[in-house]
Parts: structure tokens; sequence; C-alpha cells
């Protein structure tokens, strides 16, 4: 079996991969001894690979540099690449440093929809801006 660990650490070494997601309803895993690789699923006719990208750089380009990537890693098997989210780029200082992955989550794995939200620049953020959740 492909080792699916590497495959996630190849995508994660993509300048403009910010992070894997799991997908949508968290379905794109691998389950390894004792874990769950969210981001990477290896099948027997594909590999699919759930990211974060980092704003300014074409999301085709990106998605071919991970492709890119993991093709020694993957044998004759296609890889899809899916893009579930779209993270701004900050300013150097204004990302939390060091935010520890969730238990049991590898680092640079970003589960679908949690983006770390400490420390970042709220100066000109009104709260008419938000939106209420019902």
């Amino acid at each position: 079996m492909t080792d699916a660990r590497a495959i996630a650490d190849a995508a994660l070494g993509v300048p403009g991969v910010a992070g894997l997601t799991g997908g949508p309803f968290g379905t794109v895993a691998t389950y390894l001894p004792g874990e769950r690789l969210a981001g990477v699923a290896v099948r027997d006719d594909a590999v699919e690979i759930s990211i974060a990208a980092r704003a300014g750089r074409r999301l085709p380009d990106l998605a071919d540099d991970v492709r890119r990537a993991v093709a020694g890693l993957v044998g004759p098997r296609p890889v899809n690449i899916r893009i579930d989210d779209l993270v701004e780029n900050l300013p150097a200082g204004n990302m939390p440093a060091g935010n520890p992955p969730a238990e049991g989550q590898p680092a640079g794995n970003l589960p679908a929809g949690d983006l770390p939200v400490e420390n970042l620049p709220v100066e000109n953020l009104l709260v008419e801006d938000l939106e209420e959740i019902p």
C-alpha cells in the first residue's frame, strides 16, 4: 500500500498549500493504525488530496504542483486535488505562532472548517460586519 503519510507530507511541502482538510463530511481520509489521516484518501484506482490553499496563486497551477510533488509516491494512479478552502496570506507576525495540532491530528493538518484564528488582527473589524448565525 502507498504511504499516505508520505503523500500528505509531500503535499504540505508545496508552496501555497496551507494545510490538508477532510473534505466534505470528512470523507477524504486514510485510516492508519490508531489514527485517521484527514486530507489524503488512497484508493486502488486513484488518490484524492484535499487542501486549503493560500491566496495569491492560480488554483489550477497549485493543483498541478501538488500532483507533481506526489507523482513518485502514487504509482500510475491519477491524483485528484480538491481545494476546499482559501486562506488569506497575512503579513508576517500576524499568524499565530506554534499552534499545536489537536490531539490525533498531524502537524499541518487542518480539519474541514477549522483554521486557527487566535491572535488574528481584528482592529478594523466592526460588530456590524459580522452576520448573525441563526
